[in-house]
């Protein structure tokens, strides 16, 4: 992740001077620069931290004796620290029983709170995708199945004079379930390079931006494939189930149907 573009107007090694009432106090040099997440600017559980906190300007991070230097009543927004693994639950227990005093107007966000949220954003993330990505295969599967036994409807009395010139009813059915693969094929083939480029491009650049820090991209066809597989063999069984249900009858019965 890169450092924001419009707040990164500063270089290390650059010298700062720092006001207290209108008054400059002492100058500070930027040591180094780093690219922060939106959890590290927000206050609390809001995402509104910057607009209220000089949303305009870059983030310094400054010693404390520096922070009491400059403030009188120092007070910190938002304080991360780590916690040994195995005193987690301890300190889990300190913090609730630390929040339940009256005068205490805090509150607290553990590692394992945060994980769990996101493990559900995760779930609804993938539900919601599931059952668009459902929504759309069925849609597809339908419109494939459609298509084929209208063309066969279509086509019986074409059928019909393909049988009576010597054409057996197994070719008939072999000729159908290859137009069947041929259409399906090509939807594939179409589906999948659709599939790949939105997923390089468009779908990986959102993931890149600051606000999806805690999204990861990961480049797979898997589920195209699994459609895929399944739109080839619907378009084999398909013809074979129209032919058997509504090319029926004697060959002059067939070429007779409107």
């Amino acid at each position: 992740m890169s450092p924001i573009e419009v707040l990164d107007f500063v270089e290390i090694g650059q010298v700062i001077t720092v006001y207290k009432e209108g008054i400059p106090v002492m100058e500070l040099p930027v040591l180094s620069k780093a690219a922060i997440i939106s959890d590290d600017m927000e206050i609390g559980f809001t995402s509104s931290g910057p607009t209220k906190v000089g949303g305009d300007g870059p983030f310094l991070y400054l010693p404390t004796n520096i922070y009491r230097q400059l403030y009188d009543h120092p007070t910190a927004y938002k304080y991360s620290f780590n916690v040994e693994e195995d005193k987690q639950a301890e300190m889990a227990a300190f913090l609730e029983a630390y929040m339940a005093n009256e005068d205490i107007d805090m509150a607290y966000l553990s590692s394992e709170s945060a994980r769990k949220s996101a493990m559900n954003t995760r779930r609804i993330v993938n539900l919601v995708g599931g059952l668009i990505g459902a929504i759309f295969g069925i849609s597809g599967v339908l419109n494939l199945t459609n298509t084929i036994i209208t063309t066969i409807l279509t086509r019986r009395r074409e059928l019909a004079t393909m049988q009576s010139i010597g054409m057996t009813g197994r070719q008939l059915t072999r000729m159908m379930v290859f137009e069947g693969l041929y259409y399906a094929a090509g939807a594939c083939v179409l589906g999948l390079a659709v599939s790949a480029l939105l997923c390089l491009t468009l779908v990986r650049d959102i993931l890149s931006s600051p606000s999806m820090w805690y999204c990861t991209f990961h480049f797979t066809l898997l589920p195209a494939l699994a459609v895929s597989a399944l739109l080839l063999m619907m378009s084999a069984i398909v013809p074979v189930l129209a032919l058997h249900l509504f090319n029926r009858g004697s060959i002059v019965e067939q070429m007779g149907r409107e």
